[in-house]
């Protein structure tokens, strides 16, 4: 059981720090186009 419970673990983890990492540089570049139009 706890064989097939880490890769499945590993992998969540890893799309949970890539989606944050994805969501924060989103928001960057949203923030400066924001900025850029004002």
């Amino acid at each position: 059981m706890k064989s097939t419970h880490v890769p499945l673990l590993a992998l969540g983890g890893f799309m949970a720090i890539t989606g944050i990492y994805g969501l924060q540089s989103w928001g960057v570049k949203g923030a400066k186009s924001l900025a850029s139009l004002r």
